[in-house]
């Protein structure tokens, strides 16, 4: 090899090429690392504090013949993953942050995929710069959408999720959730948004964010009822992705329900995601979405501290629409969650419905089980259901 300034010289140079936008330069650039690493290691060494942050970024580039290079880059030189995040989160974060900024939409989508990443295999230890990286991401959900968004939106949710506490002071968790509620808004991010949002109502607190958590409830009660406005796809799309979101928003208000149980606006809260829920049971909804529902319906009123009294009304609407579906239903899953949700009326909730549910219940139970193979397990449900009520 030549003098050290001149391999300084050379390296400078290299390491500005692989962070050009370029996929032939990058990969060019990623050959000449792998050889150097392999040929020269004590050369590759003394730049490895700098090579390997940028190989840990560029090896999630979406072109495989770029990022599989990287990736080779990251295997040889680095230590475990553990260690590394210790020795080079900070540079990698700094990379991610300027990746965040690029015009490029594939270097975003890149950057938000390595910034999750980078908190996954940390394993749990606490990110000295996440209060930065979450700025940055917050920022990349502004305006309009493009391709990898949704990647943006998952990041920062793993983000918060992991470094709750670094969050709360900086940007604060109030900021991550307004801009939930803005992607929440917007169709082709709704249920990235969904799935972030139920992710952090486990572990950041986002009951104790006030009015913001009320508003992403809101939002989430109207896309289980109405969706987003499809003008633009044909019908047959327009359906599969409305499905998917009411699904992804139920499953999210599950979460977003059971932290904010035990607010001062707890029973409001209650009557109106049971309302919901009613209506997604019915009849009228795919069987996916009742389904998921049904599953809701069994997750809230199972909860040990529900003063479920309050909640008559919807309770019985929530036990004829069981019933009524009951009756057309074929599916032996979806049978299988309606005897599951109608158990926990019967025990739990029998005091709170009108007079007369219980023949209503005996009838259609009997009636549906006649049409079920009496040696099968569904068919015993039947049998045991029936005993209870």
């Amino acid at each position: 090899f030549s003098e050290e300034k001149h391999v300084d010289a050379r390296m400078k140079r290299l390491i500005e090429a692989v962070q050009d936008e370029d996929s032939n330069i990058q990969r060019s650039g990623a050959l000449y690392i792998i050889e150097l690493c392999r040929q020269a290691p004590d050369v590759f060494a003394r730049y490895k504090n700098r090579i390997l942050p940028l190989s840990f970024c560029l090896m999630h580039r979406s072109e495989t013949k770029v990022s599989s290079l990287f990736t080779n880059i990251w295997d040889e030189g680095a230590p475990s993953d553990s260690a590394a995040m210790r020795l080079y989160h900070l540079e990698i974060g700094e990379l991610c942050v300027e990746g965040l900024k690029s015009d490029q939409w594939k270097t975003r989508k890149s950057s938000s995929i390595a910034v999750t990443k980078l908190v996954k295999k940390s394993s749990g230890m606490p990110l000295s710069n996440a209060s930065v990286l979450c700025e940055a991401l917050i920022a990349c959900l502004g305006g309009r959408y493009w391709d990898g968004k949704e990647d943006c939106i998952h990041a920062l949710s793993v983000l918060c999720s992991e470094n709750a506490d670094s969050v709360a002071k900086a940007p604060g968790i109030e900021k991550v959730l307004s801009a939930l509620l803005s992607a929440l808004k917007r169709k082709k991010t709704a249920i990235a948004a969904c799935n972030a949002v139920s992710l952090l109502s486990a572990s950041s607190g986002i009951g104790s964010s006030g009015d913001k958590a009320l508003l992403i409830l809101g939002q989430l009660l109207d896309l289980v009822l109405e969706g987003h406005d499809e003008e633009d796809e044909d019908e047959e799309a327009s359906k599969k992705r409305l499905e998917k979101v009411r699904i992804a928003a139920i499953q999210c208000l599950t979460k977003v329900w059971g932290s904010l149980s035990s607010s001062t606006q707890a029973s409001e809260i209650t009557d109106r995601t049971l309302q919901v829920l009613k209506a997604a049971i019915s009849n009228e909804s795919e069987w996916r979405v009742r389904d998921t529902a049904v599953e809701s319906a069994k997750s809230i009123l199972s909860y040990s501290s529900l003063d479920l009294p309050q909640h008559s009304k919807w309770l019985c609407w929530i036990c004829g629409n069981c019933l009524s579906s009951l009756g057309k239903e074929q599916r032996e899953k979806s049978l299988t969650l309606l005897l599951q949700l109608l158990e926990v009326i019967v025990t739990k909730c029998s005091s709170s419905l009108q007079d007369g549910w219980a023949t209503d219940a005996k009838e259609a139970l009997t009636k549906k089980a006649a049409e079920v193979k009496p040696s099968s397990e569904l068919h015993e449900r039947f049998k045991v259901l029936l005993t209870k009520v």
